[in-house]
This record gives structure tokens, sequence and C-alpha cells, in this order.
């Protein structure tokens, strides 16, 4: 694995710093001008994976000391079981998520009364018919947390016709009374997705043990 990093990465760096610490690959990198760190870290995944090697990698950008680097890698360390309920998998995710999920995971330890609070604004959605209610919650999740608010990329990880979500935003929107695409609104609406996902995991862990 860190050779596979050495390799794909050293062409694209000023700087390149990559080596194992505690069973994990950590990579330090000046990006050449004009080089995206996402595209980047996304090429890494794919290298990995075609030889073999599965992974999750978390690209924290402009770290601004050796303390910061630890503070993440910290974060990393605690919260990868969050963002792993959180958001749909995929190879790359970014310390934003990273602190985000500590940000959910303080607020269920906040207690219910408290995570009922953030998720009172979903209220709207209830519905007569509880299959298509469910149905709305998932759509929502998708499109706030996994596909960007865009249409076509829900579709696809739904496995759905774009008109088909097009129809579903569209009720939402009408029934919270709001274009949950838009922010700063959009990110109370990402919050709760994320609180009810974080607890849908948990109640279906209790009921496993």
């Amino acid at each position: 694995m860190l050779e596979c990093a050495r390799e794909t990465l050293k062409d694209e760096s000023n700087i390149l710093i990559a080596d194992i610490y505690e069973k994990n690959l950590v990579v330090f990198i000046d990006l050449i001008q004009d080089k995206n760190a996402y595209d980047l870290a996304d090429k890494l995944a794919a290298d990995l994976e075609e030889k073999g090697m599965s992974s999750s990698l978390y690209l924290c950008n402009y770290i601004g000391s050796t303390a910061d680097a630890r503070l993440d890698y910290v974060a990393i360390g605690n919260f990868t079981d969050a963002v792993s309920k959180i958001y749909l998998p995929r190879a790359v995710y970014t310390i934003q998520e990273i602190r985000f999920a500590e940000e959910c995971e303080e607020l269920i330890a906040q207690g219910e009364l408290a995570v009922q609070n953030y998720l009172k604004i979903l209220n709207p959605l209830v519905q007569n018919d509880k299959e298509m209610e469910k149905e709305l919650h998932r759509t929502l999740a998708v499109y706030l947390l996994d596909a960007h608010s865009n249409i076509a990329e829900t579709a696809e990880l739904m496995f759905l016709h774009k008109n088909t979500i097009k129809y579903r935003i569209r009720k939402i929107n009408e029934l919270l009374r709001l274009n949950v695409a838009f922010m700063p609104e959009s990110y109370n609406y990402y919050r709760a997705m994320a609180l009810e996902r974080l607890l849908e995991k948990q109640e279906n862990k209790k009921h496993r043990v």
C-alpha cells in the first residue's frame, strides 16, 4: 500500500512524505499547482483497489501545523464508524465529514429530547402511507448526504429513474414548504438526515445484539 501511494503520487507533488503509522497509511503532500486533492485521492483509491487492496481514505486539506495533523488523525480514528453510518460507502471521505460526524455524535449524547428537537423539522413528511413516508426520508437522505443535492446522482445511487426522484423531491419541497437544496435551510435537514441514519444504525445494532 505504501509503495502504491508513493508511485501514484510522486509526479503530482512538490513534496511527498508517506509512511505507515500505527498500521495506517499516512501521506503528507504539497500538490503541484492546478492539481485537485479530491481527484488525486480518488485516483489513489482506484490504484489501491486495482492492486487488490481495499481502503478508506480520509482527505485533510490545509493542515497548518503538526498539532493540527495530530488532531485530525485522532478525530479520524474516533469517528470513522460514525462516518460510515452517516454516508453511503465510498473510497474517500473528508476531514470535514469526520468533524460533522463528531458533531452528530455529540448531539446524540445530549439525550433523546435534544435529538428530537433537531428532528422535528421532518414532521411535515409524516404520511398516512408509511411506505411512502419511508421512501421520502430515504430519498432526502441520499439527495443531501450522498448526492450533493443532484437529481441524477440520487437516481443513480438509488437505482431509480430521474423522474421518480424529481417527483419525490418536489413532494418533499411542497410538504416542507421550502427548497431543500437551498442554504442555510438545507443544513438543518442535512443534519437531521444524518442523525436519523446514526440512530437507525444504532437501533439495528441493538437488535442484533
